[in-house]
């Protein structure tokens, strides 16, 4: 099993760990920018909770885009940006996609040292 596979349900672990201050992410959906080895693996997974951490006591945002792995193509696809304020976890369909990829998008106020937590939040019914 995966070493970043989100799972079991309701226990997080870290899928990023940023050291200093978080920064928009390029907009290239590569996988040098983006390398499948730090994908959350979300088989069989509907949805996931993420929150961040950060020195701050997370009193910004930060928005994430999530990107799915096409397993065919072997490329990034974009969904729909999700604003994470701090420690109130969001829910982040996934569709049941073997990787995701959390890229930052923007940042408001975070501080340093940012921790992106997820855990299983919702199972797919295959």
């Amino acid at each position: 099993m995966p070493s970043n596979r989100v799972d079991p349900p309701g226990k997080f672990f870290t899928h990023r760990d940023l050291t200093g201050a978080p920064a928009a992410e390029p907009v290239l959906l590569s996988d040098a920018n983006f390398p499948p080895s730090g994908a959350l693996h979300c088989t069989d997974l509907a949805t996931i909770l993420v929150y961040y951490n950060d020195s701050s006591d997370g009193v910004g945002t930060i928005d994430v885009v999530p990107l799915i792995r096409d397993g065919v193509n072997g490329v990034w696809l974009p969904m729909p940006v999700v604003q994470l304020a701090g420690r109130a976890p969001r829910v982040i369909p996934v569709y049941g996609a073997n990787e995701v990829f959390l890229r930052i998008n923007a940042v408001a106020g975070a501080g340093n040292n940012v921790k992106i937590r997820a855990a299983a939040a919702s199972f797919t019914s295959r």
